[in-house]
């Protein structure tokens, strides 16, 4: 490049720029020793004796082209020193700069490492976590199914037990009615029962008031007994009174009265026993009838004894004496006293 022209020196600013601009560090210092040399031939021819083979005759210039150039390239040579300054700096920023890029490239290299770690940790945890889920996935649908198949057990027995209701409802209601006529038919037997048995109690009301009068009866006919009893007492004690008293002989006719009373007594006490036991006993048995009327006949039998021996005996006989104490005293007149 030759910087004789201004045209080249445009140029050169112009390559120079880019070259600062882009950071083409190797460029920018090719630029410039590339200039320095072109500088320093100029400054060579400018002092030398001889020209340069190939080069123009400075006197053949104009005057005005040397101060030119003489100013361009005092120009060029302080614009050099400050782009070798700038490029210095610029090299010592970009060293810096790419010392921090390594440090950064390092750093970063570090990061991506854990971070590729981590993402292969959370790959692995992602990994755990799909299969965690794909067992869970499995585990719903085996559960959606069994309770699938709960439902239809649930319905069909919801179907039984409806059906079931169904038929106890029917029992129940049929139960109620049986209950109902069934406590109607026992109501009606009650009342019937009820009915009969106010007729029975009256029925033995009247079996009551019946017996009771008849026991009203028999306490009076008790008394008229004891009545006869009293008298059957004095006729003894005057039979007493008669044994005690002389040999005197007594008359048939005498006889007769005594035996008449002693058979009257001997059937009154009779009736009196039977009257008096059914008074005290009125559901006797029939083995205490059969006594009564056994004591009824032995004392008929001892009456007729004694009259009948008064009899034998003749007038002269016939005493209180005659009549054997064994067969006298021991009548059973006085048992129920």
């Amino acid at each position: 490049m030759s910087l004789q022209r201004s045209s080249d020196l445009k140029v050169l600013r112009v390559v120079m720029a880019e070259a600062m601009r882009d950071g083409d560090t190797a460029l920018l210092a090719k630029l410039t020793m590339d200039v320095l040399a072109q500088m320093q031939r100029i400054a060579d021819g400018c002092h030398s004796p001889t020209k340069p083979s190939g080069a123009k005759s400075l006197s053949q210039a104009p005057v005005t082209a040397s101060v030119e150039s003489n100013e361009e390239t005092g120009a060029l040579r302080r614009r050099a020193a400050h782009a070798e300054a700038a490029l210095r700096t610029e090299t010592a920023a970009r060293q810096r700069a790419q010392a921090q890029l390594a440090e950064r490239d390092q750093r970063l290299s570090a990061e991506t490492l854990a971070r590729w770690r981590a993402q292969l940790a959370l790959s692995e945890k992602d990994e755990a976590s799909r299969a965690a889920l794909r067992d869970a996935a499995a585990a719903r649908q085996r559960v959606e199914k069994q309770l699938a198949e709960k439902e239809k057990e649930l319905q069909t027995e919801r179907a039984e037990n409806a059906e079931e209701e169904e038929d106890l409802e029917q029992q129940v209601a049929k139960a109620k009615a049986e209950t109902q006529k069934q406590t109607k038919t026992i109501m009606a037997y009650v009342r019937d029962l009820r009915k009969t048995h106010r007729q029975e109690l009256a029925a033995l009301q009247l079996s009551v008031d019946a017996k009771t009068a008849q026991l009203a009866d028999t306490d009076n006919k008790a008394t008229a007994l004891k009545q006869q009893v009293t008298t059957l007492k004095q006729l003894v004690a005057e039979l007493s009174a008669q044994q005690r008293s002389d040999d005197r002989p007594a008359s048939g006719p005498a006889c007769v009265p005594d035996c008449s009373a002693v058979a009257a007594a001997a059937a009154a006490a009779g009736a009196a026993a039977a009257v008096t036991g059914a008074a005290a006993a009125p559901a006797a048995t029939k083995k205490k009838a059969g006594k009564g009327k056994a004591r009824k006949r032995r004392c008929e039998a001892a009456a007729q004894r004694v009259c009948a021996g008064a009899a034998a005996a003749g007038p002269s006989a016939v005493s209180v004496q005659s009549v054997p104490a064994s067969t006298f005293v021991p009548l059973p007149l006085f048992w129920w006293l």
